[in-house]
């Protein structure tokens, strides 16, 4: 993401990852990032 045109203390960069995957889903295969949350330093 290109952010450079806003300031670090106005732009908000936390994030919330409910569900990440890639290609076909597999019954019972947990995904390590799923419900993962990062709160951006202010």
């Amino acid at each position: 993401h290109d952010v450079q045109p806003f300031t670090s203390n106005k732009f908000n960069m936390t994030h919330y990852i409910r569900h990440l995957s890639f290609g076909v889903n597999i019954p019972g295969k947990s995904n390590p990032m799923d419900n993962t949350s990062i709160v951006a330093e202010q």
